[in-house]
């Protein structure tokens, strides 16, 4: 199953991971149509911000580093 998740940034640097509630997704088409939409719904909620990535990806939740 994938899992959509997007990253969004303000302008001061505050970046932030948003990840699905409506998946898992069967296809990376259906994941990516997915991401599109929350891009527009993030910017629309959070005009602040501005979307930088998407990622479609076998784990629900972005990680980074050892201790993540």
């Amino acid at each position: 199953m994938i899992h959509a998740i997007i990253l969004i940034c303000s302008l001061n640097s505050d970046c932030y991971y948003i990840s699905d509630n409506w998946g898992p997704y069967n296809t990376i088409d259906n994941c990516l149509y997915r991401t599109i939409t929350m891009h527009k719904d993030a910017t629309n909620l959070l005009p602040k911000y501005k979307s930088i990535s998407s990622h479609c990806t076998t784990s629900k939740f972005m990680t980074k580093g050892d201790n993540a």
